[in-house]
């Protein structure tokens, strides 16, 4: 209860208390008001009760490492990561040592330190230990505990790639609580599913599984709790181009996370206000709510956040065309990851140094001891020849793990990247892709004099459709044009989704004739959606600005301008239909 409905374990824990005496009883009861405290995200109170039950960790040591366990989390909640992560791992390997941890203590032991280090993209060994603790669970294990785990092996799994697997878990969960959905970790559940069920059924599916986890937030949790959700939910509307919404709930929930003891919240809250102000091109602000993120987070222990801030401030730097510093920013990220791993391989290696020097302290006072017998020193030569290939065969495993961490880092880079340029709906280049393709092509076309057209595209009366059938009938029309207009470009052809319903369709080595006969082509396909949703009444069209580059064009804005003129006098005159933009007079001299 105190992890699930924090409020009602708080209040029952004041009657027990009236009648406990300080006893083995009395760390559990410690325990259970530290884990309410911290659920509700209340610092100060849940490192008291910490304290309070650690006084008595004498007559009851399993609840006391549970309580070590649970004051790991806290540090990190703090921005301690460092520390975190070495009191989890102590935690961690005297719980699996010592004879007197229970199995819910091992398991709440393994939980946190598997669930740190994976935050820490310490996926090689916070994997392992998460799946070895579930493999235990039997029975007896507390559903809080059980879920608690799978809720990190699912975000872990997630982090590290392996989305499908965590779907996969993600979906028995759901069906295995479908009888008793209620609490602050059901919440977390639904906004994990949330975003893997954006890849299978839409942005508007996962919306409801984040607004599921801001209802159990409201009911069971604090301000900070709600907090959270409606950064969640806020997320998701900046990843569906819905930036007004998500930015009209973040001015909502701005005094909670200024006011917030934990520095978390605020971060969180200016690194999705900078990017809702990417977004809605406002640089000014963009710039000054990243640049106070990165500050605010210099002062912690999440290296590996301050990295991420640190790679989103270079991409707003490169979507307002500030490309010379976005480049600076982008190499200080990668020499700040490589020098990260170097530390990493420096630690392993003088492990392997202090490994060796021990084991040579020890073969030398063995071969002192047995200097007089002949056979013992043949042993002791041969146990040091063994214990040698044991220290190559170390450093080859070491090795092989480092190439295998830079290669799934690379890996990891390449699906942030194409992520960051892609329309989660669609699948098509997002407005920051196609600005920084449409740049390139235009410049071509200026180097090698060609033509070069683009078209402006909006699907008519789009928002009738979402209002009269829902948005996820507005959603499937969106997918649809997406796929015909795959199948119907050609290879040189470049199309993407710059907001709600409008796309820019760039279409190189193209005149204004053939331009022209394409963008009807088409207009004519995006009639037959309607056959294809077979939704009774769905009616789908699109207006279409064409315009050609001139050479009086001194930028692509002016193009784009023109062509968006193009498609405002396409919507005057009916819509659903090809307009070309008027030729430039030429100046008078």
């Amino acid at each position: 209860m105190a992890w699930q409905r924090p409020n009602d374990a708080l209040k029952n824990l004041e009657q027990l208390e009236i009648t406990s005496e300080a006893s083995a009883h009395s760390a559990e009861l410690a325990w259970i008001r530290a884990c309410a405290y911290f659920a509700l995200l209340d610092s100060s109170q849940a490192e008291r009760a910490i304290q309070q039950g650690l006084r008595w960790q004498a007559m009851n040591p399993d609840a006391a490492l549970r309580l070590r366990a649970l004051q790991a989390l806290l540090l990190d909640l703090r921005g301690l990561t460092t520390d975190a992560l070495k009191q989890s791992a102590a935690v961690y390997a005297d719980s699996m040592a010592g004879t007197h941890a229970s199995a819910m203590t091992r398991q709440f032991a393994a939980a946190v330190d598997g669930g740190l280090r994976t935050a820490q993209n310490d996926f090689t060994n916070g994997l392992p230990i998460l799946q070895r603790s579930l493999e235990s669970m039997d029975a007896d294990t507390p559903e809080w505990l059980r879920l608690q785990t799978e809720i990190a092996y699912i975000d872990a799994l997630n982090w590290s790639g392996n989305w499908q697997e965590g779907w996969r878990l993600g979906q028995q969960v759901i069906a295995r609580t479908s009888e008793n959905r209620s609490g602050l970790l059901f919440g977390y559940l639904y906004s994990q599913f949330a975003w893997m069920v954006v890849y299978e059924k839409g942005v508007s599916v996962g919306l409801e599984w984040q607004r599921r986890y801001r209802q159990q937030a409201e009911q069971h949790g604090s301000e900070l709790n709600q907090l959270f959700a409606v950064l969640a939910v806020a997320f998701m509307l900046a990843d569906a181009d819905r930036n007004s919404e998500a930015k009209q709930l973040l001015e909502q929930v701005e005094p909670i996370a200024r006011a917030a003891d934990l520095p978390y919240p605020m971060i969180r809250w200016l690194q999705l206000a900078a990017r809702i102000a990417s977004n809605l091109d406002q640089e000014k602000e963009a710039m000054a709510f990243i640049n106070e993120a990165i500050a605010r987070n210099e002062k912690l222990q999440t290296n590996f956040l301050q990295l991420l801030l640190r790679d989103q401030r270079a991409q707003i730097l490169a979507s307002f065309g500030r490309l010379e510093q976005a480049m600076t920013e982008q190499g200080k990220v990668m020499e700040s990851r490589l020098a990260a791993l170097q530390k990493e391989n420096l630690a392993k290696q003088q492990r392997v140094n202090e490994l060796s020097t021990e084991l040579a302290a020890r073969e030398a006072e063995l071969l002192r001891r047995d200097n007089a017998l002949q056979a013992l020193q043949i042993e002791a030569g041969n146990r040091r020849n063994r214990a040698l290939l044991t220290g190559v065969s170390v450093a080859a495993v070491l090795i092989a793990a480092l190439l295998w961490l830079l290669w799934r880092n690379s890996r990891i880079s390449q699906r942030l990247r194409e992520l960051a340029d892609t329309d989660v709906l669609t699948g098509l280049p997002n407005r920051r892709a196609l600005m920084q393709r449409a740049e390139t092509e235009f410049a071509r076309s200026r180097r090698y004099p060609e033509p070069f057209s683009i078209a402006v595209i909006d699907l008519d009366f789009f928002k009738q459709i979402n209002d009269q059938f829902g948005h996820e009938v507005g959603d499937q029309v969106l997918k649809h044009f997406a796929q015909m207009c795959r199948q119907e470009l050609r290879a040189t052809d470049f199309v993407g989704r710059t907001g709600g319903e409008e796309f820019v369709l760039l279409m190189p080595h193209t005149d204004s004739d053939a331009a022209l006969r394409l963008a009807e082509r088409l207009r004519q396909q995006v009639e037959v959606i309607s056959e294809e949703l077979a939704v009774d009444g769905v009616l789908t069209q699109a207006s279409f600005g064409v315009a050609s580059a001139q050479n009086d064009d001194e930028s692509f804005k002016q193009l784009l301008i023109r062509a968006d003129n193009a498609l405002y006098q396409a919507k005057a005159e009916g819509r659903n239909r090809v307009m070309p933009a008027p030729t430039p007079m030429p100046a008078v001299s």
